[in-house]
């Protein structure tokens, strides 16, 4: 969003609500961080950056933002920066956390990513007029255009899984069962993991350590596995040196490596539920079937529900459309309808920047 700012020609304040450490700031974006005189947020702040940022926020913005949890909205938001404050977020489930829907008013516009998750919305109490369809976006050129990045794996399909953080809502066992009742060592196929591999300290998160242990032993013959648990600056070269992308989450808010995937050239075969069906169909997907069911209350987050849903994806159909894409896949490819310029364009930072402009914009007259 802050670079699509800059490009629209506008003055850029990033403010970093949890401090400041030197790995994670990008140059391009450093000259325009901000920060707060306050000895407390001071301590956040690495110390070998506190001599480079001094420059502190202001008071006449025409424009706030912020990705956050909507708890979040009043002190991130606040009308002592002045403003049209806009607050972005999204959930996975279709019941918000407890108490989460009030603060939808505490700001000008909610913005929400999907349609589906404006319905979500809309029947957890939030007025439709409070809330504007702001979609994400994606760097279609760095994915089109991106390096590979160099796999050590000479099997000819690679299947990226991009599962991020083990949470139990990416349905890690479920994706890892598929792919075992698809293929075995026999197969010229890999199966790429991205994952963070970590002791689970929450109750929604899990071990994926111990998940792809049980999966090891049930399959003995299992096609070959690559996990990368490191950081990457970039997501794009991974896209890139994979072609299909494969994930049987049992929620998402949005889905944004399936916009990058499909911004890489690659097919991509996930549930057909929920909020990425607003980009998604299958005409530019492989989408699987199953039914809606009642959601793992320690799946979700904030706060826990009985009333949540979720999709569980018929794992015999993952696993026979894995392996038909996997076997046919130039076929595959070929059909699918890739982004053309109109879509491309409506989901991009610059329409998402644009929406927003026009909101603030509107507001002054």
């Amino acid at each position: 969003m802050a670079r699509a700012f800059l490009k629209h020609g506008h003055e850029v304040h990033l403010f970093s609500t949890d401090g400041l450490e030197k790995e994670f700031i990008e140059d391009d974006l450093a000259p325009h961080i901000r920060i707060v005189k306050d000895s407390e947020y001071n301590k956040l702040i690495n110390p070998s950056l506190k001599s480079k940022f001094t420059k502190t926020l202001e008071s006449n913005y025409d424009l706030q933002f912020s990705y956050t949890a909507m708890r979040n909205f009043p002190p991130y938001l606040s009308a002592h920066y002045g403003g049209y404050r806009t607050g972005m977020w999204t959930y996975e489930w279709d019941v918000l956390p407890n108490g989460f829907a009030k603060y939808a008013n505490a700001i000008d516009k909610f913005a929400v990513p999907t349609h589906w998750f404006k319905d979500v919305c809309v029947k957890n109490g939030i007025p439709a007029t409070q809330m504007e369809v702001v979609p994400h976006g994606v760097d279609w050129d760095k994915y089109e255009n991106a390096e590979p990045m160099q796999l050590n794996t000479d099997k000819k399909i690679k299947i990226l899984c991009n599962f991020a953080q083990p949470h139990i809502r990416k349905n890690i066992p479920g994706t890892l069962e598929a792919f075992g009742r698809a293929f075995t060592k026999k197969d010229d196929v890999c199966f790429v993991l991205k994952v963070v591999d970590k002791k689970p300290d929450k109750p929604f998160e899990i071990s994926f350590r111990d998940a792809l242990a049980k999966f090891k032993k049930k399959y003995k013959d299992h096609a070959e596995i690559k996990v990368i648990n490191h950081y990457l600056p970039s997501m794009a070269g991974l896209y890139k040196a994979c072609d299909i992308f494969f994930l049987l989450s049992f929620a998402e808010g949005f889905f944004l490596p399936l916009l990058q995937s499909l911004a890489a050239g690659k097919v991509v075969i996930v549930p057909n539920h929920g909020a990425q069906l607003d980009f998604l169909n299958k005409d530019n997907a492989v989408l699987v079937g199953g039914k809606v069911v009642r959601a793992d209350r320690k799946s979700l987050y904030w706060s826990s529900t009985a009333y949540a849903s979720c999709f569980k994806t018929d794992l015999d159909e993952a696993a026979e459309k894995l392996r038909y894409v996997a076997e046919n896949y130039q076929e595959v490819q070929s059909k699918i309808k890739f982004p053309d310029e109109e879509f491309r364009n409506r989901f991009s930072w610059d329409n998402a920047a644009a929406i927003l402009e026009g909101l603030a914009q509107n507001d002054k007259h």
